[in-house]
């Protein structure tokens, strides 16, 4: 209950559109001072958590890890490209660190009835930490670069690597359970890959090559695939097209929305993969949402739309101007979302009108974390901004 309070009492330092300068940074090492524009990302304090100040540079390291929170043991955990991972309490202080030996660009994952923590660097080692103090469990590697985050379902931990392979580990031991590959596609295709999602024992993810997959679970089988690469015409335009689907798999009901960066917005049948609906011109999909009756969607030729998800027509756009947005985060009827160049925005879900903005100097990179009220959110460049979210 303590942990929880804090959580709460430490936003009533940023609300009421007080300006940074005159509310306590209780982070002792800070970044640029960020600009608040109202009560909704008003910064109760900042922690420049990277060993290199980014101002000393020609550039700031763009970081990709959104931060994991576990509110019960008082505890954000965010790591960096310098790889390392920081166990931090709610007003700042770091109470641990551990070196994972490669960039961390993969939000953590929290087993919060065991205390456990699981990290994956880019090196594809995953790494099974206490919590409490970051002391190593276990180590075993996935096969490739893991930039997204690992899913933990009961007792087995599921993982994605940047070369289209899934892998299933025990969670207790790190005991290899299972892997599903796929063969690398020609050419070129877009940094970035999709998350992992979980639904009545199947494990759900989109491949480099334009493929949507579903898995069972338990031994890593093929339910079934399908292929929206055939939805994209080779010769449009001579430019190079990406097949990519990168957003994570979102399931509503017995729906599944992913988007091609080159095909546009699916919706399939959970249960089959046929195609139920497809908007072509929702290209350059990069994360998926849903508030209310709304599929929110943030794109890097759009930004960020809301879409009646009945009929896929556009409710809202709101364009992004400062670099390419990164997926939506929702709560309280509040989008929130980073520009890599620009600022932290929150806006209505509903409506898409902007609220508030927070803004580096750097840009962010990576999805804010929202929970309880509380907002985390990690600059490019490695500083951690703690904010209101909305009481």
């Amino acid at each position: 209950m303590g942990a929880l309070a804090l959580l709460t009492g430490c936003a009533s330092l940023g609300t009421g559109g007080v300006s940074p300068e005159t509310f306590g940074w209780l982070g002792s090492e800070t970044s640029a001072r960020p600009s608040v524009h109202s009560g909704i990302l008003a910064v109760s304090w900042t922690h420049r958590i990277t060993r290199d100040d980014p101002r000393s540079g020609p550039y700031a390291p763009v970081e990709h890890a959104q931060p994991a929170l576990d509110p019960s043991r008082d505890r954000v955990y965010v790591g960096t490209t310098e790889g390392l991972l920081y166990a931090m309490d709610a007003s700042g202080r770091r109470r641990a660190s551990y070196d994972v030996g490669a960039s961390i660009e993969a939000t953590p994952a929290i087993d919060r009835r065991r205390g456990v923590l699981y990290v994956a660097g880019d090196d594809g080692v995953i790494h099974s930490l206490r919590g409490r103090d970051l002391s190593l469990r276990w180590t075993e590697t996935a096969g490739g670069p893991v930039r997204q985050p690992p899913l933990l379902v009961d007792d087995t931990l599921y993982v994605v690597t940047e070369m289209d392979q899934v892998v299933a580990f025990a969670a207790d031991s790190g005991q290899l359970l299972w892997s599903y590959h796929r063969e690398p596609i020609d050419g070129f295709s877009i940094s970035g890959h999709a998350g992992l999602a979980y639904v009545d024992g199947r494990i759900l993810t989109g491949c480099s090559d334009g493929t949507v997959v579903s898995l069972d679970g338990g031994d890593g089988s093929l339910v079934w695939e399908r292929d929206t690469s055939v939805d994209v015409d080779p010769n449009a335009g001579g430019a190079p097209r990406f097949l990519d689907v990168d957003t994570t798999p979102l399931v509503v009901g017995d729906k599944l929305y992913a988007a091609s960066f080159a095909a546009g917005l699916y919706e399939l049948e959970l249960s089959s993969g046929s195609v139920l609906r497809r908007e072509a011109n929702l290209t350059g999909g990069l994360g998926l949402a849903t508030a209310g009756d709304l599929l929110l969607m943030t794109s890097a030729d759009e930004g960020a739309l809301g879409l009646d998800r009945d009929s896929l027509e556009v409710r809202w756009h709101h364009p992004i101007t400062h670099g390419y947005p990164s997926a939506p985060r929702v709560a309280r009827g509040l989008l929130f979302l980073g520009q890599s160049r620009g600022a932290l925005l929150a806006l209505e879900a509903r409506t898409g009108r902007e609220v508030a903005r927070l803004s580096s100097g750097t840009g962010f990179g990576a999805a804010p974390s929202v929970l309880n009220g509380r907002g985390f959110a990690l600059s490019n460049g490695g500083s951690l901004f703690a904010f209101d979210a909305g009481g």
